[in-house]
């Protein structure tokens, strides 16, 4: 029993040890904050619940070969924008990354991005970083578009009337870049 609880512990560690805090929490300060910074992000997507992956490219492959976290936007806490996007705040350490991949649950099927893309992005030290907003389009016969739009104005006024800690001198805006 003690062995079981121990392979399920270090299973969950490994799974969750990676991810990306789940919407920042509406106190974070940017100023006094040394190990993380708060990522603005906002998603136009189809589907209410995506999963989007990311990695750190400052890092190797990782435990068992892996180097990949993600964010769910099931995991939302309300700031939620005519129906199709959703602004997310999350925190991450300052360095470089790229979202890779998207999979979403369908009721009685599963989607996902039939290949590997690169939106490659930056999280600064000491601030908040706007990153702009993804917007996922996709078709009845399963294909995908993204394009990363400049909707700073729009989203972050959303977020600074959500996290008072945050002025306006503490956002630095470096969008997403597509390959």
């Amino acid at each position: 029993m003690k062995k079981l609880l121990l392979v399920i512990s270090s299973i969950s560690f490994l799974l969750l040890g990676g991810c990306a805090s789940f919407t920042a929490d509406k106190s974070f300060d940017p100023s006094s904050s040394k190990d993380e910074s708060l990522v603005i992000v906002s998603f136009d997507q189809t589907y209410k619940v995506i999963k989007w992956m990311y990695r750190d490219l400052t890092e190797d492959k990782g435990v068992k070969g892996f180097n990949e976290s993600f964010i769910s936007t099931a995991e939302i806490t309300g700031v939620i924008q005519d129906g199709r996007t959703q602004i997310y705040p999350f925190t991450l350490k300052p360095g470089k990354y790229e979202f890779f991949r998207w999979t979403t649950p369908e009721v009685g099927h599963y989607t996902a991005s039939k290949d590997d893309f690169s939106i490659k992005f930056e999280v600064l030290p000491n601030k908040a970083t706007y990153i702009g907003q993804i917007k996922l389009h996709t078709s009845s016969d399963k294909k995908y578009l993204i394009k990363v739009v400049d909707n700073e104005e729009q989203d972050v006024g959303v977020i600074m009337k959500k996290y008072k800690n945050i002025s306006e001198g503490e956002i630095a805006k470096k969008i997403m870049i597509k390959e």
